[in-house]
């Protein structure tokens, strides 16, 4: 009886430990790498290098809402005459979104918040070598 007990019980064990298992499997996702944005200016300089591509990640796997001072987003900026993704560091935070700049513009920030229909994503930045 006792045997039996400790056979049920390892087995209940061993089914919950699968379906736990299962569950990271499935909803824990590795983040994917959206894609790469090529830099066309130098505003970004000494991080990000004119006519370099860097990797992004998705929104999905670096939400808007999780964007913090220091990171480097991109947007579809209206105001950038290029009409071009824009690459630019998180100065500080607003109800209005993140304000970011290009750290060669020496302290510009860019004329407006980037709002949640603007980002395009967060840029991968490469660890120095």
């Amino acid at each position: 009886m006792n045997q039996t007990r400790n056979f049920l019980t390892l087995g209940a064990a061993a089914i919950v430990l699968s379906l736990a298992l299962w569950w990271i499997t499935e909803h824990q996702h590795p983040k994917q790498v959206l894609g790469t944005i090529y830099i066309e200016t130098g505003s970004m300089e000494p991080i990000l290098h004119v006519h370099q591509n860097y990797e992004t990640l998705s929104p999905k796997d670096a939400p808007y809402k999780d964007s913090k001072v220091g990171d480097v987003i991109v947007s579809s900026a209206p105001w950038n005459p290029l009409k071009m993704p824009v690459p630019h560091q998180v100065v500080y935070l607003t109800l209005a979104g993140p304000v970011c700049c290009g750290l060669a513009n020496k302290g510009i920030h860019d004329p407006y918040p980037v709002s949640e229909n603007q980002y395009m994503g967060t840029v991968i930045i490469p660890k120095p070598k």
